[in-house]
């Protein structure tokens, strides 16, 4: 059975959400990053985070339409 086409968009999406939190963690170990004050550091951290928990929802419910 073929994928309908809002799983199409799932998938598109976790994969770009993917690509910017790839980004995202590499700017961690910029110059930039580093000359930040620690309190924009930290909302960045977070930013991953919750960046990171959206990829593993979107894992979730690509794993269940594929079962």
């Amino acid at each position: 059975m073929g994928l309908k086409s809002y799983q199409y968009k799932i998938l598109e999406e976790k994969e770009s959400l993917e690509v910017r939190l790839i980004k995202h963690l590499a700017f961690f170990r910029s110059p930039v990053f580093a000359g930040l004050d620690s309190s924009e550091q930290h909302r960045l951290r977070r930013q991953a985070t919750i960046m990171k928990e959206y990829v593993d929802i979107l894992n979730e419910r690509i794993a269940h339409f594929r079962e």
